[in-house]
């Protein structure tokens, strides 16, 4: 932060990342009533990073709703090369997984849509000065989110004592869309020992075939659907090898 008059606060410098114009105004509106806020930039998309590397500013506003996912992937970049610039997101976005994705993207400060004029500056400050500020909705959902997170790994704590590593693998390969003779090449393995962890995996999760298999992994939240190109649907799956 910069220095001000004695008996002034500290000046705090903003970048302001986004293209809403509400956003925009609104930001505007409350630095201009505060003199030691001050906006040193207005940028959105790819030339955020390097207008924050280049201006250095004391705190980022990230408007996660017109830059989505870019919004935090400039953050982590950022944060892993050391910067000292700390980041305020606004967002509508309330929903527990995202507001845990941003504090792992190393978020100092989140406020959701409803929150007033009012707040804005407050919570600019306390950033600035390195105090989170969240608001109650986003410490609610992430208190949510970390709940689930912690039931889950319990649960899957859990099932690794039931299921051996060598079920645990073919579970995963079976995740991935792989056929019990691709399973059978990456593991180096026989078919017929894929198809004996296979036949171990229906006993012990109580399914029988594949695709019960996939449903009942994702109920228990043991496994994700995915394939080297992203998500695919449990309906992808055959029952056959």
């Amino acid at each position: 932060m910069t220095t001000s008059e004695e008996g002034e606060k500290p000046g705090v410098r903003v970048l302001l990342v986004g293209n809403n114009p509400i956003v925009r105004e609104l930001l505007r509106v409350e630095c201009a009533a505060r003199p030691h806020l001050k906006i040193v930039g207005e940028v959105n998309g790819r030339r955020a990073t390097e207008e924050s590397r280049r201006i250095g500013p004391d705190v980022v506003v990230l408007d996660l709703d017109s830059e989505g996912a870019d919004a935090l992937e400039m953050m982590r970049k950022l944060k892993g090369e050391g910067s000292p610039t700390r980041f305020l997101v606004l967002s509508s976005r309330t929903d527990p997984e995202v507001a845990l994705e941003a504090i792992r993207a190393g978020v100092d400060g989140y406020l959701d849509g409803t929150a007033s004029s009012e707040e804005i500056a407050p919570a600019l400050e306390a950033v600035a000065d390195g105090e989170p500020a969240f608001s109650l909705a986003i410490q609610q959902g992430a208190a949510a989110g970390l709940a689930r997170l912690a039931e889950r790994s319990r649960r899957i704590a859990d099932w690794r004592a039931r299921l051996t590593p060598r079920e645990w693998e073919v579970l995963e390969l079976v995740a991935l869309g792989r056929s019990t003779r691709e399973m059978a090449s990456e593991l180096y393995l026989s078919e017929r020992t894929v198809g004996t962890n296979l036949g171990e995996l229906y006993r012990k999760l109580g399914v029988s075939g594949r695709v019960a298999l996939l449903r009942r992994g994702l109920d228990l939240g043991l496994i994700e659907l995915r394939t080297a190109a992203g998500t695919t649907a449990a309906s992808d799956y055959s029952d056959g090898s």
